[in-house]
């Protein structure tokens, strides 16, 4: 009897050990599922420090453009203060032309006036 109750344990015994050896491989597998994870987390980390070192660039570049559309506004604001003093001074000349051709006339009228 109590060699059969031994026989019996040695079973369970050996039924027990392959359960083990069943949780075993199953962590195993799953340790191997963990490592698989966590390579493809760093992968993703990489993809994602690309994707801000470019976004960086383009934030870089985006402030030089600014940067050069500011240079060229004010650039366009110089020309057209420039272009205001331009016809200003046109304006001046007109007036100046003007002001030249009415004495002439005067002088035309009084050459006249002094041939009657």
């Amino acid at each position: 009897m109590n060699i059969d109750a031994l026989a019996t344990n040695i079973n369970a015994l050996r039924l027990n050990i392959d359960a083990l050896a069943t949780n075993i491989n199953a962590l195993r597998l799953n340790i191997d599922a963990l490592a698989s994870i966590i390579n493809a987390l760093r992968l993703n980390i990489d993809a994602l420090a690309s994707i801000i070192n470019a976004l960086r660039l383009n934030i870089d570049a985006l402030a030089a453009f600014i940067d050069a559309l500011a240079t060229n506004i004010n650039a366009l604001c110089l020309n057209i203060d420039a272009l205001a003093s331009i016809i200003n001074a046109l304006h001046l000349n007109i007036d100046a032309l003007a002001a030249f051709i009415n004495a002439l006339r005067r002088n035309i009228d009084a050459l006249a006036a002094n041939h009657q």
